[in-house]
């Protein structure tokens, strides 16, 4: 489908303004979640947001549902979000402010630019937050030296991060092909 044709409200011309502020000349990756109602407008989501500028790979981890879900769920979902990100800044070897946290139908979402140790343990964080029941990795991965490069400022405009090819460790998870390097997306629980 040819995306200049698809209708977009005022909300979703904004969130898409925010994309693409987001990204930059080296291109970035999009996590796409929430709930549709059939698997066109799952493909049909994944299909604009490809054909953004900048954008190397999507995730596509948008739920095929009959109904959209109740305003309980989405309150407990906003809730998980914050033990998570509460969590997260808590602990003292982790630099929470670098990791997005979201959660829709009790799975926890991580995205970031991290090194591997940080994914591990941010997992684990998450993982540990009751009512979690699953929680999906969505990191660029960065070496050590490269993460001291970005705490200081004169090493931050020289620093390119060197990444992963991505690691798909459920054949359930809908992703895009491995040739969008750069992404890890793990399913950990």
């Amino acid at each position: 489908p040819n995306p200049k044709y698809l209708y977009m409200s005022e909300r979703h011309t904004e969130a898409l303004a925010h994309l693409n502020y987001g990204l930059h000349d080296g291109g970035g990756f999009v996590l796409l979640t929430g709930e549709v109602r059939n698997a066109a407008d799952k493909a049909q989501a994944q299909t604009l947001l490809q054909s953004v500028e900048h954008v190397r790979s999507v995730v596509n981890e948008l739920q095929i549902v009959s109904m959209v879900s109740a305003l309980s769920q989405r309150t407990k979902d906003a809730f998980i979000t914050s033990k998570v990100k509460a969590s997260l800044i808590d602990a003292k070897d982790l630099q929470a402010n670098t990791i997005k946290v979201i959660t829709e139908q009790q799975v926890v979402y991580l995205m970031g630019l991290l090194t591997a140790r940080e994914a591990q343990r941010a997992a684990e964080i998450a993982r540990g937050v009751n009512d979690v029941h699953k929680v999906v990795r969505v990191f660029e991965v960065i070496t050590e030296e490269e993460l001291a490069g970005y705490q200081t400022p004169a090493a931050q405009s020289q620093a390119t991060p060197t990444t992963t090819a991505p690691v798909h460790t459920d054949t359930n998870l809908q992703t895009a092909p491995p040739s969008d390097a750069g992404v890890v997306v793990q399913p950990v629980r």
